[in-house]
């Protein structure tokens, strides 16, 4: 014959070396030849022989693991995030129908670096929450869409939301053409209160001889 053919063949011819099988494996298991035979018969589903004849056990052989299903292994929990040890930026944006369009760049205005930006977003009207944690300073936040239609309203209901430091700076519905800027936050370090002046010391009187 060929290596695709097959053949069907039943009784037991077949069902012997099947369990011959499963006691090999029962040994490798470390079980006694003694005790094969039981652990067969105590191992097999019973009433599974559908056409079982006269005088058959109607035994299924099964030589899998025995015993309860081992618990799950639990999952560690999450680490509690580490907070913000400067100035927090938080931007919900949702976008329209043609998300890939939409971009933004948030820069620092008192070192010129650019702290944080998005883009490559792929779900249209889809809500996005991007956060970093920035130095106190003073930025511009630029929103921008490529074809210049804004990310409302004719192709979707876009809409962005601006927050810093916890506090709202900007709520938007998304009507602009290609870009929108929004100003917020300071250069100028919060001013520590002033050094209170050393308190002289009390001179005592001379006293007269």
């Amino acid at each position: 014959g060929s290596n695709t053919q097959t053949n069907v063949i039943s009784g037991t011819s077949m069902a012997s070396p099947h369990v011959c099988g499963g006691a090999a494996l029962l040994l490798e298991e470390g079980i006694d030849p003694a005790d094969v035979r039981d652990e067969l018969f105590s191992r097999a589903s019973t009433n599974k022989v559908t056409d079982a004849r006269p005088g058959s056990p109607n035994k299924l052989l099964y030589v899998g693991t025995v015993g309860p299903t081992a618990p799950p292994t639990p999952v560690p929990p999450t680490p509690a995030p580490t907070p913000c040890p400067a100035s927090e930026f938080k931007l919900t944006l949702k976008t329209d129908g043609y998300p890939s369009e939409t971009s933004w760049v948030l820069m620092n205005n008192c070192s010129g670096a650019t702290q944080a930006q998005g883009t490559s977003y792929s779900s249209p009207e889809t809500e996005y929450i991007e956060k970093a944690c920035v130095p106190s300073a003073s930025y511009s936040f630029t929103i921008s869409d490529q074809y210049g239609d804004g990310i409302c309203c004719a192709y979707g209901e876009g809409s962005f939301i601006l927050e810093y430091n916890g506090v709202e700076e900007y709520r938007g519905d998304g009507v602009f053409g290609f870009s929108y800027s929004i100003a917020f936050g300071s250069c100028v370090s919060p001013t520590s209160a002033p050094t209170a002046a050393p308190t002289p010391a009390a001179t005592t009187a001379p006293t007269p001889s």
